[in-house]
């Protein structure tokens, strides 16, 4: 889905520094772009220090005031499942930071405890307990705690598992025949049970959970295969679901994928010939070059070229490589502009794991100052700091 991102890239185009000073743009280009040759792409790195335009007049400090004044946002896909959209104005590390977030310290709640009453089936009781380790779990995550780490020497599995830090889900099938099902019918139709589903757990609540958990406790999707059964084999556990972060295991992990690009940017360097038109536009697997009328084909006009897809562009480099079109063509990437995806587990929706992430990172960043406060000997935690990132418009504006 294309969106309109001119007033982002507007004010990611020549970003100003504090006191209104902008570079030459030969300078500007290297600050902002990653330039895309036929061999390997140039300028990949970016300039973040605060004194490496000095000779220039420019001061490439970076303030909250002066970030939130370049910060720009365009969502083009929001759902249950995924979140598209880009930002502009800000650094590849801090991306990065939200991304990383992202994957490992949003928290999610996944089975992490089981108790086999009975289990024989083929599948193992430690592969069995993996298994449903991964089943994502549909919880109302804020009213459940953490459960407090083992200390040093404690042993793990004797952690206080109380209603308010943890879910009980149970799992009892047995596989039976089928009555008058024919002898060549699929599993599926001569026994019962023949497929253990994630359906089949059922939410036990424990003391008053049912109160304060209107919703339950289910599997994301039901139809996740967790073992196969033949008659007379039986399942009987019991599985305890707790709160936990990405990077202590990944079944945690609320998104399913989590990932940036910058924004391509495919540039006409000439006017092309109408062969040279019909062989660009044919040499793109994307689909980014269209054809376009050129003052009419019936007065002797022919064919042009424009730039119809930017943002599909992968920078195959296709349309550099063939040698009639050398020089036609120049891609780069926006070194601050993104295009984010999210990709939720379905545990919640994409949109609340990025609201989190950047609960996150500003909970980071407040660690950092109280630091610095600490080394310094100044008190104040940086709340100074923080209030005017948040007065500036923080994350409320997504």
């Amino acid at each position: 889905m294309e969106v309109d991102t001119a007033a982002a890239l507007e004010l990611s185009a020549a970003a100003a520094d504090v006191s209104g000073v902008t570079l030459p743009p030969h300078l500007e280009r290297i600050r902002s772009r990653v330039e895309v040759g036929l061999t390997r792409p140039t300028n990949t790195a970016g300039t973040y220090g605060a004194n490496s335009y000095v000779p220039s007049g420019y001061d490439n400090s970076l303030s909250p005031a002066l970030f939130s004044a370049r910060l720009s946002m365009a969502v083009s896909i929001c759902n249950d499942e995924e979140l598209v959209f880009d930002m502009a104005g800000l650094d590849a590390p801090l991306v990065n930071a939200l991304r990383r977030i992202l994957l490992a310290e949003v928290p999610s709640v996944a089975i992490e405890r089981v108790l086999i009453r009975n289990n024989t089936s083929i599948v193992h009781d430690e592969m069995l307990a993996h298994r449903l380790g991964l089943v994502p779990l549909r919880v109302d995550i804020a009213a459940l705690e953490d459960v407090p780490p083992p200390a040093d020497g404690e042993d793990p599995t004797k952690l206080p598992y109380t209603s308010a830090n943890h879910v009980v889900l149970r799992l009892k099938v047995r596989c039976s025949d089928v009555p008058g099902a024919p002898a060549d019918a699929p599993p599926t139709v001569r026994y019962k049970n023949a497929h253990v589903l994630s359906s089949a757990l059922q939410w036990t609540p424990v003391g008053d959970q049912a109160a304060w958990l209107p919703n339950g406790v289910e599997p994301v999707h039901g139809d996740i295969l967790l073992a196969k059964l033949r008659p007379g084999q039986e399942i009987d556990i019991e599985a305890h679901a707790i709160r936990g972060v990405g990077r202590v295991h990944a079944k945690w992990s609320p998104v399913a994928t989590a990932f940036y690009r910058m924004l391509p940017e495919v540039t006409l360097r000439r006017p092309l010939a109408p062969a040279e038109a019909s062989t660009l536009v044919s040499a793109c697997p994307a689909n980014v070059f269209d054809l376009e009328d050129v003052a009419g084909r019936a007065s002797g006009g022919g064919f042009g070229v424009t730039v119809a897809r930017p943002r599909a562009c992968t920078m195959c480099r296709e349309c550099i490589r063939l040698p009639e079109l050398a020089g036609a063509v120049d891609l780069t990437r926006r070194r601050e502009h993104f295009v984010f995806s999210v990709e939720s587990s379905g545990v919640r929706a994409p949109v609340d794991l990025f609201r989190d992430a950047l609960d996150v990172l500003v909970a980071k960043c407040q660690v950092v100052l109280d630091a610095l406060d600490e080394v310094t000997g100044e008190g104040g935690g940086g709340g100074e700091e923080v209030a005017e990132f948040e007065e500036a418009g923080g994350d409320d504006d997504f």
